[in-house]
């Protein structure tokens, strides 16, 4: 990698994660995506993960990783253009879920948002040889190891298996996207 520009993005949302897998294939802009999650071990442990995705030429996307859920994103567009309509599809049950309330810690994001800015010098510095940034790295912070998980682009992909989207740029609709 040569360029020095870069996205990172660190926010819960699935809609503005679907938005920025789209992006980076359209314009060629690496994005660096973050997450932080918490689950709830027993009434007084937590499972606490931190997760560096880097979307680049040859990475797989987020959708690949599963890191991303389509029909999740879908209810926070409408949730966030059309509350009224959220709130229909709420109460006939086609709402997945109302979020997840597990808290960030300053230390962890902190962490996190070093893991990435780390991945991004790994890219345009050359600092970890030819391999350049991992696809993705995760950090477990309860286990106090860190892991690089196996993660290829599938077949069916709607993004990384459609050819005529990389490097497109502008288009209409905007990435291709249909409301």
């Amino acid at each position: 990698m040569t360029s020095a520009s870069v996205v990172a993005y660190g926010s819960g949302d699935h809609a503005g994660r679907l938005f920025l897998n789209r992006f980076t294939r359209f314009y060629g802009i690496p994005v660096i995506d973050v997450g932080l999650a918490m689950q709830r071990r027993t009434d007084t442990a937590y499972d606490l993960f931190a997760r560096v995705s880097t979307l680049v030429p040859g990475h797989p996307c987020l959708l690949c990783g599963g890191y991303v859920d389509p029909p999740r994103a879908r209810e926070e567009v409408i949730r966030r253009d059309d509350p009224d309509a959220y709130e229909r599809l709420k109460e006939e049950a086609y709402v997945l879920g109302e979020g997840d309330p597990s808290p960030a810690v300053v230390t962890f994001t902190t962490e996190a948002a070093a893991m990435a800015v780390n991945e991004w010098l790994a890219g345009v510095t050359g600092l970890a040889g030819a391999a350049g940034m991992v696809p993705t790295r995760m950090r477990r912070f309860h286990a106090r190891d860190e892991r690089r998980p196996l993660v290829e682009v599938r077949s069916d992909c709607p993004c990384c298996d459609a050819a005529q989207t990389l490097g497109r740029g502008d288009v209409q609709p905007f990435l291709d996207m249909v409301t």
